[in-house]
């Protein structure tokens, strides 16, 4: 992804034309300090003034809204995305996020397992076959998990490594070139006739209501437009008793930050801009805006990382 969420809310009203141009520069630049520079030089001939980022802000806050675009990307970017969903691109994936539990991503393994306690309610419904056979035994079904943001890859692979026998996932990204990490992984742990990835919205689901038994992210609803609506998503294909398991900043200021400071706004207003955007606002509005969907918070454990930014696992029970 060339923007993040407040560039999709920043520039909503001419969001192709914006993509276009950070396309052009990623294409010149790469993934370099080069491009940020260009990207940031953009933004400010874009938003020149303080005054006309906040105009921009309460544009979105009164105007602005979930849709159904999804991350575009030119059919060779897409044709090359399918070879993350090899066992080899998978088994290089496994390796780095291996090495980042052992430097600095100490939450993982707490997020892995928590994706796979079991449900406080009775029976599951399974969107994939499951394997018949197995430790198991046959006819035993396991839980129907959903990956919102697959990304990377990194709490995708948390969740596969350590995925039971009957059990399946779901993981699906706005971005095309995002999924197949998912199959890649799965092809990786053995597990891929029960792991399928597709590119789909946060904010309509393409799922009937109460199939999943968990609804799990890693940083995806902090990096998510519309997190109400989301959260409305995610508590309507819950079933009843189902969870949702995520891992998000502890200070939305580690990722949005960057903006206040290239337009000059206030440090003491991000939480309110953010709030107004519908945009990640830390932890606590979170847990707010989940009881109003019906989703009750049972855990929370923070980190606090000697390197890198703090972040929190929360888990939530429809």
């Amino acid at each position: 992804m060339f923007f993040n969420e407040f560039d999709h809310v920043l520039f909503w009203r001419e969001r192709e034309e914006a993509e276009l141009a950070a396309i052009a520069m990623w294409e010149e630049h790469g993934h370099s300090d080069a491009f940020s520079a260009a990207l940031n030089a953009w933004r400010k001939e874009q938003i020149p003034t303080k005054e006309a980022f906040y105009e921009r802000v309460a544009d979105y806050a009164a105007h602005g809204g979930p849709d159904q675009i999804l991350i575009r990307r030119e059919a060779k970017a897409i044709s090359d995305s399918l070879e993350y969903a090899t066992k080899a691109s998978g088994e290089s994936r496994v390796a780095m996020w291996r090495e980042a539990v052992r430097k600095w991503a100490m939450h993982l393994e707490d997020y892995g397992a928590a994706v796979h306690m079991p449900p406080s309610s009775e029976g599951s419904v399974s969107p994939i076959r499951p394997k018949e056979g197995g430790p198991q035994g046959g006819g035993v079904c396991g839980q129907a998990i959903l990956e919102l943001c697959t990304g990377a890859g990194m709490g995708t692979w948390a969740v596969l490594s350590r995925l039971p026998e009957h059990s399946t996932l779901h993981s699906t990204d706005f971005d095309f070139c995002c999924p197949p990490n998912a199959v890649g992984i799965a092809k990786a742990l053995g597990v891929e006739d029960r792991v399928a990835g597709l590119c789909a919205n946060n904010w309509y689901l393409p799922f009937n209501g109460g199939i999943f038994d968990t609804v799990c992210t890693h940083y995806g609803l902090d990096e998510s437009r519309e997190v109400p609506t989301v959260l409305r998503e995610v508590a309507r294909v819950l079933k009843p008793g189902g969870r949702l398991v995520l891992i998000a900043r502890m200070d939305p200021w580690d990722r949005q930050g960057k903006f206040f400071e290239l337009f000059g706004a206030a440090k003491e207003d991000c939480r309110d801009v953010l709030r107004r955007v519908r945009l990640y606002s830390g932890p606590e509005d979170l847990i707010e805006d989940a009881a109003r969907r019906g989703l009750r918070l049972t855990r929370r454990k923070d980190y606090w990382p000697q390197q890198g930014h703090a972040r929190v696992l929360l888990v939530f029970e429809r």
